[in-house]
C-alpha cells in the first residue's frame, strides 16, 4: 500500500506526504511509483526532493517494505511511527 499526495494553498509551497510504503505482492510496483514520484518532484539535478511527512500505520511488511527505497530517494522532514508498548519495542 502506498498513498501519496500534496496539499496546496495559494502561492505557498505544497505540503507533500506519503501514507504507508510497501507491498508484499507488488514490491516492483511500489519501487516504480516511488521512482516516478521522485522524478516528478526533483527540481535540481543531483539533489533529493523532499517530502514533508511520511506516516506508517503499522510495521507489517506490506506497509513498510518500500521504506528503505523511499529514504534513499527523498529527504523526509517528519516520519510518524505507530505507538508501541515498551515490551513490543524490546520484542522487535
Amino acid at each position: 500500500m502506498l498513498h501519496s499526495g500534496e496539499l496546496r494553498q495559494g502561492g505557498r509551497q505544497p505540503f507533500t506526504w506519503i501514507y504507508d510504503c510497501g507491498s508484499v505482492t507488488a514490491a516492483a510496483q511500489v519501487k516504480s511509483e516511488l521512482n516516478d514520484l521522485c522524478s516528478e518532484r526533483n527540481a535540481a539535478p543531483r539533489s533529493k526532493p523532499s517530502l514533508d511527512f511520511v506516516a506508517l500505520s503499522h510495521f507489517d511488511s506490506d506497509h513498510i517494505s518500500g521504506l528503505v527505497h523511499l529514504l534513499g530517494l527523498f529527504e523526509v522532514k517528519m516520519i510518524l511511527l505507530p505507538f508501541l508498548q515498551l515490551w513490543q519495542r524490546f520484542w522487535i
